[in-house]
């Protein structure tokens, strides 16, 4: 199924809202899940699962966001292009503008959500440390180390836009 590109933005806004939300805090959900699960062995293994399930959303994710930033890129450089050619509407590039530094600014709340999300998963495991083998931690930073990996890759991503972006002014 094809797209128009505000179809891709909104569908972009709504999957990262959907999938990503607001970190949940280190402390809840050490509390939460030292509720569900009596042994650290136990608990780092639910840890494991939630991390794996984290990192595939921005995965996901990060395809999605490919697609958006891949049309506002074209739009940036057809803006580029145009912006000295006699009948350039200033306008329409400034609306176009305007849409890429809301998918921008989308973007950028998204990262910041998994940052922190992977900054509470380190956290977690920080608490789990006198409890935890050695072995059993190195699992989960490990995992946590893949998620900040592919959060990377997205932020690469987004900050390539940003620079493509910050070079376009439209008087």
């Amino acid at each position: 199924m094809l797209l128009k590109s505000e179809e891709k933005t909104q569908c972009a806004i709504k999957a990262g809202i959907a999938a990503c939300g607001v970190a949940m805090g280190a402390n809840y959900y050490l509390d939460t899940r030292r509720a569900e699960y009596a042994n650290t062995t136990d608990r780092l293994q639910a840890m494991n699962n939630d991390i794996q399930k984290d990192t595939e959303v921005v995965v996901a994710r990060t395809n999605t966001a490919k697609q958006v930033i891949a049309d506002n890129s074209k739009t940036l450089t057809r803006i580029a292009k145009d912006k000295d050619q006699a009948g350039f509407d200033k306008a329409v590039a400034q609306r176009q503008l305007g849409k890429v530094d809301a998918d921008l600014a989308q973007l950028n709340k998204e990262l910041t959500n998994m940052r922190k999300k992977a900054t509470e998963y380190q956290q977690v495991a920080k608490s789990e440390q006198s409890e935890a083998t050695e072995t059993e931690l190195a699992m989960v930073n490990t995992k946590v180390l893949e998620l900040n990996k592919q959060i990377a890759v997205l932020e690469k991503e987004v900050n390539g836009l940003y620079d493509q972006r910050s070079a376009i002014t439209v008087g």
